[in-house]
């Protein structure tokens, strides 16, 4: 997939970070920050090598917000993240009625928790450094009312990146 900007940029010299990169929204934004020019941090679970030529991969599982800052620490050390895109989402599917809370657990981990960790890390790095941005990606699930049949995690996640 070729993306072709409206209007030429470059983001040469720029460092992005792309969680949730190994598939859908995650792999094109990071595959159109590479054609921009971007050197690539990719996050996301399983194998990330396919995605677009990255600097660093870091395959972590996100529903475990402990494990973030171990897992990105060493790479955040060596690399300075200008950009950062905070992708990575799951839901719960099902009638809301009948949500685990081990699955609202998990759902808020990935989706929320996982983000404000993620950008404290990189944040520290940004307002050192005097620059940086943050996209946090939503869903349109969000902006939509919600049946008793339909997952409320996922919206009440997502509404509030």
């Amino acid at each position: 997939m070729q993306i072709r900007p409206a209007v030429n940029f470059s983001l040469e010299g720029r460092t992005a970070l792309v969680t949730g990169a190994r598939t859908g929204i995650g792999r094109a934004i990071a595959r159109g920050l590479h054609e921009a020019g971007a050197s690539l941090i990719l996050v996301g679970r399983g194998d990330l090598s396919d995605v677009a030529p990255a600097l660093t991969t870091v395959s972590v599982d996100l529903s475990d917000p402990a494990s973030v800052e171990p897992a990105l620490a060493p790479v955040l050390r060596d690399q300075e993240v200008d950009i950062l895109v905070n992708n990575a989402g799951t839901v719960h599917r099902g009638p809301a009625v009948d949500v685990p809370l081990s699955d609202w657990q998990r759902v808020m981990a990935v989706n929320l928790d996982s983000a404000f960790e993620i950008s404290k890390l990189c944040g520290r790095q940004m307002v050192a450094r005097g620059s940086g941005k943050v996209v946090n990606i939503a869903s349109m699930l969000s902006f939509r009312a919600a049946s008793s049949s339909r997952p409320t995690p996922p919206r009440s996640t997502r509404s509030s990146a």
